[in-house]
């Protein structure tokens, strides 16, 4: 008899504390933020622990990138390839061929545009690249974007063509370089059969 109630003292606290668990788990998805997720052992970075963690720490892939480090392309443009990442530091980029467009929203201040160009097909192709803000031709300065030797250009926005820009719900840009070329044909032991001229990264408006 007295082993029979101790084994079913022991069956009740473990129904309990069952309970207890589910009853705290359910209480933390309702509490805890939204970026953040619940790992159960097995599931985390570390094998075997459970609980929450930042959803950016855990989920996110060993390079990441800000949000503006990717755009949308429009459906009737069919120049941008698909995103890619630079393997040094997670930076996401598209290739075009000769001319691409995209859609900005309009600024609320005096800025420029700016944008990284990480690669190009040939070098001379950074040369050729053009850009027109609303089917405006903008005048482009290359600068070093950073350790890596990356280009960033930038494009200073004049009062009269931000005063237009400000008139429009969405802002077109082109990017227009005539020089292409296709990797596998140009470079030993590459693959890509795709027609390029320039990648373009983090596309966007700056405030000055």
């Amino acid at each position: 008899m007295n082993d029979v109630r101790i084994n079913g003292v022991e069956q009740v606290i473990g129904v309990i504390a069952a309970n207890e668990r589910q009853l705290r788990d359910e209480l933390l998805k309702r509490l805890v933020l939204p970026n953040l997720i619940y790992l159960r052992g097995g599931n985390s970075m570390q094998v075997g622990q459970s609980g929450w963690y930042s959803a950016q720490s855990t989920t996110a892939t060993p390079f990441s990138a800000p949000a503006f480090a990717q755009f949308s392309v429009p459906v009737d443009c069919g120049a941008w390839y698909d995103e890619e990442t630079d393997e040094r530091d997670g930076l996401i980029f598209r290739f075009f061929a000769k001319r691409a467009w995209l859609y900005l929203e309009p600024p609320a201040r005096r800025c420029r545009l700016e944008f990284i160009a990480p690669f190009a097909i040939l070098p001379e192709a950074f040369v050729d690249l053009r850009v027109r803000v609303g089917d405006i031709p903008m005048s482009l300065v290359r600068e070093e974007a950073d350790r890596h030797g990356r280009a960033r250009f930038v494009a200073d926005i004049s009062p009269l063509v931000l005063a237009y820009l400000q008139m429009v719900e969405r802002v077109r840009i082109d990017f227009e370089c005539r020089i292409t070329g296709v990797p596998a044909l140009l470079y030993t032991g590459s693959n890509d059969q795709r027609r390029l001229s320039c990648a373009i990264s983090r596309p966007r408006f700056v405030e000055i």
